[in-house]
């Protein structure tokens, strides 16, 4: 089937997807798009379910394939949803062509170094393909590359930072970057020390499990968070 030949009806056969991550997901593929049974196979036990569209181009957009055509993940999205490709682009309002909600292992890898013996993120050399400008980017590669990462401490002291411009904590991308999957439903620290990232010291937990592991309130709780100079 030509790749341009792609329809609303077609690509919601092939994938999911959610409006509210922005995530899209293939689908268990049909035996008529198969030339045999083995290829049918062989293809929904690597690819159902799991993640689509997952690659990075060189302006940072992800992109994947579909009948042997490379597609952009928001022009897909924009047929998806509305049943015709975006005329003549898709702009995305808050400049971060990779949505914050699809961050992988294979990102997080890319932009931060974590070492599990002492807990701590450390921003990577960031490539070009991640800015808008060279100016852009030597500018954050000479403040933050090399530099800890994540080093804002929150009222209860987990420590937090930013990645494509939305704030997450430490703990959820340290577990994402050693796991391959975002905790479920979260992260406990077993010292009961939240900015103690070690991978010794990090279990995943349910809600119940994770308050009552925590420390009795002091009656001081109007501290300030310390501010900082957080990159993006």
């Amino acid at each position: 089937m030509a790749a341009t030949q792609l329809t609303q009806e077609i690509v919601r056969e092939l994938l999911d997807y959610n409006p509210k991550t922005g995530v899209l997901t293939w689908k268990r593929r049909h035996r008529k798009w198969f030339a045999s049974d083995r290829d049918c196979n062989a293809w929904n036990t690597k690819h159902a379910d799991k993640p689509a569209f997952t690659s990075i181009n060189s302006h940072g957009c992800l992109h994947g394939g579909i009948f042997g055509k490379t597609y952009s993940a928001h022009s897909v999205i924009w047929l998806w949803q509305t049943g015709r490709w975006p005329g003549p682009e898709v702009d995305h309002n808050n400049r971060n062509r990779v949505a914050a909600t699809q961050l992988t292992q294979e990102i997080v890898r890319e932009l931060l170094d974590y070492n599990p013996g002492t807990g701590l993120l450390t921003w990577k050399h960031r490539h070009r393909r991640w800015f808008a400008s060279n100016r852009a980017y030597k500018g954050w590669n000479t403040r933050y590359a090399g530099k800890p990462a994540f080093t804002a401490k929150k009222k209860g002291g987990h420590l937090e930072g930013l990645i494509f411009y939305k704030s997450y904590l430490v703990h959820r991308v340290i577990w994402l970057w050693q796991t391959g999957r975002w905790p479920d439903p979260e992260v406990d620290h077993e010292n009961q020390s939240p900015s103690d990232n070690r991978w010794e010291n990090l279990q995943e937990a349910t809600h119940q499990q994770n308050m009552h592991n925590k420390p009795m309130q002091r009656n001081n709780t109007n501290e300030a968070a310390p501010q900082t100079d957080e990159a993006c």
